[in-house]
C-alpha cells in the first residue's frame, strides 16, 4: 500500500514520525511535539496533516469537533 501513496516532504514526515510515535494524535499534540525542535504554526500543521489526509497517509476521526489523526500505513 505505502508504494502508491505519495511521496512526503521533510515537513510531512517530521508529522507523521510523530504520529507514528504516538499512535493517535490531535494537531495540538502534533504542534506540541514539533515545537519541542523548532518554531512552527498551527495553521502550517493543520494544512499539511489535513494535506497528508487527502494523499492518504492519515485517517481523521472527528470527535466532536476535534480530529483525532492516525496513521494509514
Amino acid at each position: 500500500m505505502a508504494k502508491d501513496l505519495p511521496r512526503l516532504s521533510e515537513t510531512q514526515l517530521e508529522i507523521m514520525n510523530v504520529v507514528w510515535e504516538v499512535g493517535k494524535c490531535t494537531v495540538a499534540e502534533v504542534l506540541e511535539s514539533l515545537r519541542q525542535q523548532r518554531d512552527v504554526a498551527r495553521n502550517t500543521v493543520q494544512t499539511m496533516m489535513s494535506r497528508l489526509d487527502e494523499k492518504g497517509w492519515l485517517q481523521p476521526e472527528d470527535r466532536g469537533g476535534t480530529f483525532v489523526y492516525r496513521a494509514s500505513v
